[in-house]
């Protein structure tokens, strides 16, 4: 079975080439719209809003931190299967259906392949907005937002009621987590396909009715939006399956979660806590504390056959390459990253039911206002201490493929220039933090480091509304199951590196959406 889908590339311009080093208005950020749907094979996870093409054509997806490519559903990914496909699987785009529809030509898009996926698509260039029509949100062509920076947390169907996620390009939302350590800032690891890599120090749980750790040592971990599940060193889901009675089915590749265990599991309510570090022993730590809610999840079509079926999101993971935080992590846990400076956050979020949208902006260290006052060493993150944070334009160009593949995602992945010294990053810590007024200083720890933050995709076919709860047909598969993945095109593989890579704009920070 083929399941075909879109992949839309977002190319970053650096901010000087957009504002020049004196700027007298300054970009804002830009808040991406969450839908009004929780939906996904293996969630549900609260979905973004995307529009592509001329005339427009309305998909959502779900953000994503591994991949450099944005992709959505053609019509072929519906193909004998069922009238609710299209609206399960996030909407339909129909490229032939968009007269800005430029084909470019078919590679492979290299996703997750350490955890054993496979899979290829054709790229071609189009319009791309964020949000629905009519919802305000911009057309990302010759755009400009306020930074090479983003921030993202998931959303909690069982928090509140219901919240959703919340993701903000070139800022971050401050009302939406809590700055317990402001010293704790994390630099991007040396390998660019796992750059946003945090030290796993200690994982532990009330499950048992005391407090009991469930990871041996500390472990090198990737926090991946991509995907869904923990992957976890074998010895660490052994802790997990005796402490919460776990059983592994070997035929779906999950821990399904029959009633009798399930209702057991709400009743004692237990939690699992996180404590991370920037290595996996020592130095300052946070920590981000998931309730059982967070686990509680549904697999749906074709993750399993037949009727849903809840399922605890964890998975044995072969070896170290396959440590990752995914999704779940996110339910709890609130992510500021900064390309430009190589610097990312994460904090725990908060939940208050009269919080109110605090937008603070991420200034680029090219940012000068007309009067010669340097914004470029300022800080206005939650979370983020005194440090510099970036800024950057959403470039020029915008790049569509057709894939084969089960996933919607939508990926912020700037491939940055890695030119930035230390010594920079030191002084413009000292500089201080200053917001897009200069009148308020922000709470968030500082981001140093170099890496990408990417947005994934809308997986599964299943829309969980707000209104109403329905859990369809979804496309995300387990590690092991690969065929859906792969496609025709497959021998075309050489996605990074080709002429997307080449396009004009590709040798600073790109956004793309996957």
């Amino acid at each position: 079975m083929i399941w075909s889908c879109v992949i839309v590339q977002l190319t970053l311009a650096c901010m000087s080439q957009g504002l020049g080093r004196r700027a007298t208005v300054l970009p804002a950020p830009v808040v991406v719209s969450p839908s009004q749907f929780f939906e996904g094979s293996d969630g549900p996870w609260s979905s973004f809003e995307l529009r592509i093409g001329s005339p427009s054509q309305n998909v959502r997806f779900f953000p994503g931190s591994s991949s450099t490519s944005t992709v959505v559903v053609v019509p072929e990914g519906c193909q004998n299967e069922g009238s609710d496909c299209a609206s399960t699987r996030g909407g339909i785009f129909t490229p032939n259906s968009s007269t800005s529809w430029s084909s470019i030509g078919s590679y492979g898009l290299e996703f997750e392949q350490s955890l054993g996926y496979s899979d290829s698509a054709e790229f071609g260039f189009d319009s791309v907005g964020l949000g629905y029509q009519g919802s305000g949100g911009p057309t990302v062509n010759h755009s400009v937002v306020a930074g090479v920076a983003g921030s993202y947390t998931a959303g909690a169907l069982y928090r509140l009621k219901q919240v959703l996620g919340s993701l903000t390009l070139g800022g971050y939302d401050s009302s939406r987590f809590a700055a317990l350590n402001s010293n704790l800032s994390f630099g991007f690891g040396s390998d660019q396909t796992r750059d946003l890599t945090v030290g796993l120090q200690s994982i532990t749980t009330n499950a048992t009715g005391n407090d009991i750790e469930l990871l041996a040592s500390g472990i090198n971990i990737f926090i991946d939006t991509s995907v869904a599940q923990l992957y976890l060193p074998s010895a660490a889901c052994q802790a997990f399956e005796l402490a919460f009675g776990l059983t592994y089915n070997t035929t779906v590749g999950l821990y399904l979660i029959n009633e009798t265990l399930h209702n057991l599991l709400v009743s004692q309510n237990p939690i699992v806590s996180f404590t991370i570090g920037n290595t996996a022993s020592g130095g300052p730590t946070t920590s981000i504390t998931l309730p059982y809610a967070s686990f509680d999840l549904q697999a749906t079509y074709p993750l399993v056959d037949g009727n849903s079926s809840r399922y605890f999101p964890l998975q044995r993971a072969a070896n170290e390459t396959q440590y990752t935080l995914g999704r779940i992590f996110m339910q709890e846990a609130y992510l500021t990253v900064d390309y430009e400076r190589g610097n990312f956050s994460v904090s725990p979020c908060v939940w208050d039911a009269n919080f109110g949208e605090h937008i603070i902006t991420i200034f680029s260290s090219n940012t000068t206002l007309s009067n010669g006052t340097s914004l470029g060493g300022t800080i206005s993150v939650t979370g983020f201490g005194g440090g510099a944070i970036a800024g950057a334009v959403i470039g020029s160009l915008i790049c569509v493929a057709l894939i084969a593949g089960g996933f919607w995602y939508f990926i912020i992945r700037p491939r940055a220039s890695h030119n930035i010294s230390q010594e920079e990053d030191l002084d413009s810590r000292k500089e201080g933090a200053a917001e897009v007024g200069g009148t308020e200083k922000p709470i968030v720890g500082e981001v140093e480091g170099q890496n990408e933050f990417t947005h994934h995709e809308a997986e599964g076919d299943s829309a969980f509304n707000m209104e109403k709860s329905t859990f369809g047909k979804a496309e995300l598969h387990s590690p092991g199951e690969i065929s859906e993945l792969r496609s025709p095109m497959s021998e075309t593989s050489e996605l990074m590196g080709t002429p997307i890579h080449e396009m004009p704009g590709s040798d600073v920070p790109e956004m793309m959406a996957a």
